[in-house]
């Protein structure tokens, strides 16, 4: 179905490593940012999404200013550089989010992951159509959503993995007669 060679092209082996590892952020972020500030901020839903719109919204608009951009230069190399500079910079930020930060500073570092995914993901396609055969067009799209779908998947299961092994250490902690564990589990043991 995938033909291996596609993978002797480096945009390929690339756009597949960064799409997974964006994937991973991309949804990690949007599922586990709601849940912390509902769960520890005591946010309301609205109020939640709300702060997560931001990322959301920058990353469309980049996706479509950067889209722009390349069908008028012809120039999209830059652009994966840059988006990963600042989604990771928006990350590092998003890592020092504590109960007592503000819904700005939150709205604001996830503008920055917006930001920069919105300027990569776009791209990927783009570099991977321009490097494979036409006869491989196809797969190769294909692939590199796959890639990221993949990592979509495994960012929503370790950070899920995360936070569960946190929550149960956290609440053992503050509750100590009560077993997370059995929680957790359903009280299957």
């Amino acid at each position: 179905v995938v033909p291996l060679s596609m993978f002797k092209t480096s945009a390929v082996r690339v756009s597949s490593v960064l799409g997974f590892a964006l994937g991973f952020a991309l949804f990690g972020t949007v599922v586990y940012l709601a849940i912390f500030l509902q769960v520890v901020q005591g946010n309301s839903p609205t109020s939640a999404g709300l702060a997560v719109m931001p990322m959301l919204l920058l990353m469309i608009g980049a996706s479509i200013i950067i889209g722009r951009l390349i069908s008028r230069t012809g120039q999209y190399k830059i652009w994966p550089i840059v988006g990963t500079g600042v989604a990771t910079f928006g990350m590092v930020l998003l890592s020092s989010v504590s109960p007592t930060s503000t819904e700005i500073f939150v709205g604001l570092s996830g503008g920055l992951v917006g930001l920069g995914l919105g300027a990569v993901l776009p791209v990927l396609l783009i570099a991977v159509q321009n490097a494979v055969r036409h006869a491989d067009l196809g797969a190769a799209t294909s692939t590199t959503t796959f890639f990221r779908g993949i990592g979509s998947t495994f960012g929503t299961a370790i950070l899920g993995a995360v936070w569960s092994v946190q929550l149960a250490a956290r609440l053992q902690n503050a509750v100590p007669t009560w077993d997370a564990k059995e929680v957790i589990s359903g009280g299957q043991s």
